[in-house]
């Protein structure tokens, strides 16, 4: 064997000094002590949010109760609806209804104002007190 700077060389035929592999590492003491989160599968991906949803939910409420309010809110939510490019059936149920209910609404107190009318224009021909109208008794104020 021929010696290469001291050290034996097993293999002196290719002239270059033997390589040593280097010496383990010390264990890293914060990896040793960190626990492995499990791997999880994926989430599933989240559905896109409809930013109208509660506005249409609320409206189509609303046009039962509070038609005017109902118009307004339901056209709001479509609105956003339609610029987040989704759809929103409640929102646009709501709009209808709350028109549908509105015209309604105003049908019949117009019904009712005019039967108010032609009552009080019954009364003040006839005079006061009870009076039979076509089979009705009306009791009219008196003078």
């Amino acid at each position: 064997m021929s010696e290469l700077n001291g050290v034996p060389n097993p293999h002196p035929s290719d002239g270059q000094p033997p390589v040593t592999p280097p010496p383990p590492a010390a264990p890293d003491a914060y990896a040793a002590s960190t626990p492995v989160a499990p791997a999880y599968a994926q989430p599933y991906p989240q559905a896109e949010v409809n930013p109208g949803r509660t506005l249409g939910i609320v409206g189509f409420i609303l046009a039962f109760f509070v038609s005017p309010a109902g118009i307004i809110v339901s056209a709001i939510g479509l609105v956003r609806s339609r610029k987040a490019g989704q759809k929103n059936g409640l929102a646009l149920a709501g709009l209808i209804l709350s028109i549908v209910f509105l015209i309604l609404t105003v049908v019949l107190i117009v019904a009712v104002a005019g039967a108010a009318v032609a009552l009080v224009n019954q009364c003040a021909d006839l005079g006061g007190g009870v009076q039979q109208i076509n089979g009705v008794t009306v009791t009219c104020p008196s003078r």
